[in-house]
């Protein structure tokens, strides 16, 4: 057998694998909030709707934060909260890394802006329909210079 015959199954083959995994999206929905210039105050939450997802559950979500250079602190504290379809919401306490030990952001970005994201699996299944709300938890009434908080449902 010429190995050249099964050159073109082979090339048959490939294309079919790389259509196939190119049909589904690589996240369900993204959003993100900008935040006021003063920074994020305690009494601000944010609500995420994955209304437009699709109808699978949701098993795990990729927390986005956009930050600048100036940021006082080496992580950032939030609470998750989420309606599971009980009667009391589920919460998850997250705890968002930005730098070392040593001062380095984990984030990547160029001059005064850096973005980091981390992803969760929460506690519960998130289905489409459910209001995710964000707010910080740090011992301070305002986290100043944070730019954006988003949220990417896979």
């Amino acid at each position: 057998m010429k190995p050249m015959r099964f050159l073109p199954v082979l090339a048959a083959a490939a294309a079919l694998l790389t259509a196939a995994s190119c049909d589904r999206p690589s996240y369900r929905l993204s959003q993100w909030h900008t935040l006021d210039n003063g920074g994020w105050a305690y009494a601000d939450t944010l609500t995420f709707n994955n209304d437009d997802a699709d109808t699978l559950e949701v098993g795990r979500v990729v927390v986005g934060v956009r930050h600048t250079a100036n940021y006082p602190y080496s992580n950032l504290w939030m609470e998750m909260s989420y309606d599971a379809g009980d009667t009391v919401p589920a919460l998850d306490t997250l705890e968002v890394r930005l730098a070392d030990t040593f001062g380095h952001w984990y984030g990547s970005g160029n001059g005064s802006s850096y973005q980091f994201t981390d992803t969760i699996t929460p506690r519960r299944r998130i289905v489409p329909g459910t209001k995710v709300h964000l707010r910080h938890i740090m011992r301070m009434d305002t986290v100043p210079e944070l730019e954006q908080i988003g949220l990417t449902f896979l």
